[in-house]
């Protein structure tokens, strides 16, 4: 899966950069690439995509969770893209080898990591430069498959919180971790809600709409969803990183959760979403009208 991975002197360090390439780019928030990556890696095989905005990369489990990672255009130093977009998969422990090759104990935001992507089916070249050293590594890709669009509804969203991501996580680690559900309840007039019935008896944590906690509460329509806590799991190791987070969900119950991350003044997202248990007795019978 790695293939010519290997330490040279810096002067080689733009030597073989090919201007044919399909994308090529370099940044210097190598770490927070990684970081991020890291903390949205529940499957082996996620999907890169390099389009006009940035990248981005997406890791899923069927139509029940889905994981974005944006790192915005903004993030890299150089960014040229031929055509209007390119995708494929990649094996998310080996790029995350690679993208720590250098070690976590450099100072910054790492070393300077250049990315190129010379045609369809070729290897994810990453060059990371850091004190004179070079590392030059490629990763062998694979077919994108169907890329699947998660059910979720932008234009019918009924809960919308923002919130400082240190109390939602606090409230998640206070769940019982063999807890096989949690439920999310949004009340128009009181709050939101996190609870949840585990073996050592049931947890509750609520959030009043005025709290200093919260940033931003709207709600047109109280919702009380339940998710399988096995699928909130990877939501949590996010919240590290992020500096808030907002919480929303559609008229269907799916769940969105978007994270907004600061590196040194630039601005990154990570965005997860999380089909429901069920839905209501009325939404079923609405949907069959």
């Amino acid at each position: 899966l790695i293939s010519n991975c290997a330490m040279e002197t810096s002067s080689s360090f733009n030597a073989d950069y090919n201007n044919s390439a399909l994308f090529r780019g370099d940044t210097d928030f190598t770490r927070a690439i990684h970081s991020m990556i890291k903390a949205v890696m529940f499957r082996d095989t996620g999907t890169v995509f390099f389009t006009e905005n940035g990248m981005k990369i997406t890791v899923e489990d069927y139509q029940y969770v889905q994981a974005n990672v944006f790192v915005q255009r903004a993030m890299f130093n150089d960014y040229v893209l031929v055509g209007s977009g390119i995708d494929f998969r990649i094996k998310l422990p080996m790029l995350c080898e690679c993208l720590n090759f250098l070690g976590s104990s450099t100072s910054g935001n790492g070393p300077r990591l250049e990315l190129s992507y010379m045609r369809d089916g070729a290897p994810l070249r990453l060059i990371l430069e850091e004190c004179g050293v070079v590392t030059d590594c490629r990763i062998k890709t694979l077919r994108p498959e169907d890329y699947v669009e998660f059910d979720f509804s932008t234009d019918k969203i009924t809960c919308k919180v923002i919130m400082k991501p240190d109390f939602l996580r606090d409230a998640f680690l206070d769940v019982d971790s063999s807890s096989e559900y949690l439920e999310l309840k949004i009340d128009a007039g009181k709050g939101f809600t996190i609870a949840a019935t585990g073996p050592t008896g049931d947890v509750k944590t609520e959030f009043p709409r005025n709290s200093d906690v919260i940033e931003i509460f709207s709600c047109s329509e109280s919702q009380h969803r339940k998710f399988r806590m096995s699928l909130l799991k990877p939501a949590v190791k996010a919240l590290q990183l992020a500096n808030k987070v907002s919480i929303r969900l559609d008229n269907k119950g799916f769940l969105s959760i978007q994270y907004m991350i600061d590196f040194n003044g630039e601005t990154s997202f990570i965005e997860f979403f999380c089909a429901p248990e069920e839905c209501s007795p009325s939404e079923e019978s609405s949907s069959q009208e």
